[in-house]
């Protein structure tokens, strides 16, 4: 519910198994990553962000124009994120 607040006791439960979620995931992620070296797969790592953003905008506007409202929707929830 919006305002209301949680007790100390449920905050702290939420902190340490939000942590524990985050550590979870990162570890499956690298997993996966590991798995699909092992498989041959090569993992290209972005080390410039600006330099790929502008690589991948003309994708961007075409998946957006192709997929019409959802499309240009997933565009800008991506973009919301933080992804290139």
């Amino acid at each position: 519910m919006p305002g209301r607040r949680w007790t100390p006791l449920v905050q702290a439960a939420v902190d340490e198994v939000s942590a524990e979620q985050r550590a979870a995931l990162e570890q499956a992620n690298d997993d996966a990553l590991a798995a699909l070296e092992d498989e041959g797969v090569e993992i290209i790592e972005i080390t410039d962000r600006d330099a790929w953003a502008e690589r991948v905008a003309p994708t961007s506007a075409e998946f957006a124009q192709r997929f019409g409202p959802d499309g240009q929707r997933i565009v800008e929830i991506l973009d919301a994120a933080g992804r290139p």
